[in-house]
């Protein structure tokens, strides 16, 4: 709590991965001077030994909902705390001061994301928050601050992949809007609820690893650099 957001904090426990991550390659290389080759299978290795790396933006959003969402009901309805940030939106929330590029920069410059990784980010944001929301639900056992928050945050996050599907021709998110509108919002409903946010994360990493859906009608909803700041 006093060290705040570190990096275990987005990419997971490092012990079995932190050497293998910092072995660039050889004495006073840096990640510019690394040989594309070496990097790719030093990500590879570090990421089968358990390091979330933020190539898939899907991986990243989740990251950062399991913060933006809390996981205990009476965390909220007996501690007062809050259920989640209702006006949590991964693009505007991951381009301000929390820019995580500074690779390509060897740490001097916090870069802007390509409009292509922006238009992933956006809807792979939905997806992630759907997927915690339902989660969320799933454990919901009283009719109470928490469990209505997020069900309402569910529900908000499924329209607005509904109205994103309409606009886009893509069958994994169709899928993702499909499996959402089977299941019910509702308390002591943990097995459907849970089963479907696993079969939607599932989907998710798939929608942001394989990358094929022209996202770019959806530019004028995604928001602009001044929500960044």
């Amino acid at each position: 709590m006093i060290s705040g957001v570190s990096c275990e904090s987005c990419h997971g426990a490092a012990k079995n991965w932190l050497a293998v991550h910092h072995d660039l390659g050889g004495e006073g290389l840096s990640s510019l001077s690394e040989s594309p080759t070496h990097r790719s299978q030093r990500i590879a290795d570090s990421v089968k030994a358990g390091m979330r790396n933020p190539k898939n933006v899907y991986a990243v959003a989740q990251s950062c909902l399991r913060c933006h969402t809390t996981a205990d009901e009476e965390l909220v309805n007996i501690g007062g705390h809050s259920a989640g940030i209702l006006e949590f939106e991964f693009v505007s929330w991951s381009q301000g001061l929390i820019r995580h590029n500074f690779l390509k920069s060897d740490g001097k410059t916090n870069r802007v994301n390509a409009p292509e990784r922006l238009r992933l980010m956006f809807v792979a944001g939905m997806i992630a928050e759907l997927e915690a929301s339902l989660r969320a639900t799933a454990i919901a056992t009283e009719k109470a601050t928490y469990g209505v928050t997020s069900a309402k945050r569910a529900a908000r996050a499924g329209a607005r992949l509904a109205s994103i599907d309409a606009k886009i021709d893509y069958p994994k998110l169709r899928q993702i809007v499909d499996i959402f509108k089977s299941v019910k919002l509702q308390l002591n409903n943990e097995s459907q609820l849970t089963t479907a946010a696993n079969q939607i994360a599932v989907l998710g990493h798939e929608f942001a690893e394989s990358n094929e859906a022209d996202l770019s009608s959806l530019d004028r909803f995604i928001p602009s650099p001044d929500r960044y700041k």
